[in-house]
C-alpha cells in the first residue's frame, strides 16, 4: 500500500524536494522510481536519495528535475504504483507564480535567476 499525499511538489532552485512514497505492506514492498518513464537510482547519480520509507530525496533541485515522476512498489500481493508532479522554479519564477495562485504577494522580490 502506498499512503496519500499531494500529487504535486513545488520548490525553489537549490532547494531540496521530498517526494512522498511511503509503503507498507508484508512482506515489505520493494520501491523503485523513474523520472518520465527512465528509472532513477542514487549508485549512479548521487542528486537522488530513496529513504527507508520509500520516498524520493532530490538534493539541491534544479528547473531540468521538473518532470513526472513515478513511485512503484511491489511485492507478492501486487503491484501499486503513484505519480507526482515536481515543479522547481527559479526564486523569480516561483514569487510570481504563488502569486498568481494566493492574490497576495507574500514573499520578497527576488531577482531574476
Amino acid at each position: 500500500m502506498i499512503a496519500e499525499s499531494e500529487p504535486e511538489v513545488f520548490v525553489v532552485a537549490g532547494e531540496s524536494a521530498r517526494l512522498p512514497c511511503e509503503v507498507t505492506g508484508d512482506p515489505r514492498p520493494q520501491v523503485t522510481w523513474t523520472k518520465n518513464g527512465v528509472r532513477l537510482t542514487s549508485d549512479t547519480d548521487p542528486h537522488y536519495f530513496l529513504t527507508e520509507s520509500g520516498s524520493l530525496e532530490i538534493f539541491s533541485g534544479h528547473p531540468d528535475d521538473t518532470a513526472t515522476y513515478s513511485c512503484t512498489a511491489i511485492n507478492v500481493a501486487g503491484v501499486r504504483e503513484k505519480r507526482v508532479m515536481l515543479f522547481v522554479h527559479g526564486a523569480y519564477l516561483y514569487q510570481r507564480f504563488m502569486y498568481t495562485i494566493t492574490g497576495m504577494q507574500t514573499y520578497t522580490q527576488y531577482p531574476r535567476i
